[in-house]
């Protein structure tokens, strides 16, 4: 198993989407808690300092594409630099999820 296959692993459970799916969404509401954040933080998917991020650049590129492949939602944009989506971005639903 690679080191992408292990992270897509991780991307599939509950606590770890809690986290990150706000960030590629650009919501701005924190629907996870402080264990989640702790759990997710201690991956290395996200910063250990605030604000709540992708922890680097392979993540900010890797990580959409492997939500969208999971059925997130249609659209994959790419992180910023900050690991947060653009302003504006708003990532849509597939249809029957």
């Amino acid at each position: 198993m690679t080191h992408l296959d292990q992270l897509a692993d991780k991307l599939r459970e509950e606590r770890v989407r809690r986290v990150v799916e706000p960030l590629l969404s650009g919501g701005d509401g924190r629907p996870f808690t402080d264990r989640d954040l702790e759990y997710v933080r201690d991956l290395g998917l996200v910063a250990q300092e605030p604000p709540v991020r992708i922890a680097n650049p392979l993540y900010a590129e890797v990580v959409p594409a492997s939500s969208a492949s999971m059925g997130w939602d249609e659209a994959a944009p790419t992180c910023s630099s900050s690991g947060r989506m653009p302003a504006g971005s708003r990532r849509t639903p597939r249809a029957g999820s």
